[in-house]
């Protein structure tokens, strides 16, 4: 149930946000963001339904907790220039 929570709000929502937010500070207006972000949403969703629960696995079976931080911070920092990238795309 978290797994699905977690990627129905974070994958859709967070994602989509972050990417309109970017696009908006750069100057874009609201509908500007929203039709550019739109078409990219499926495979950021695709991507990141591929890789988040993967790394969650991983994290909490292989990764030592006290490096769990560091490792996820990481992965936030490499997902968000994915994200950055495609707003840009």
């Amino acid at each position: 149930l978290k797994a699905a929570m977690t990627t129905t709000i974070l994958c859709s929502a967070g994602n989509g946000l972050n990417m309109v937010g970017r696009l908006i500070l750069e100057g874009k207006s609201l509908r500007e963001a929203l039709d550019d972000v739109g078409p990219k949403m499926p495979q950021v969703i695709k991507n990141d339904v591929s890789i988040w629960p993967l790394y969650d696995v991983l994290c909490f079976s292989v990764i030592p907790p006290e490096i769990r931080a560091v490792t996820t911070g990481s992965m936030s920092c490499l997902w968000n220039t994915y994200l950055s990238f495609t707003a840009h795309d």
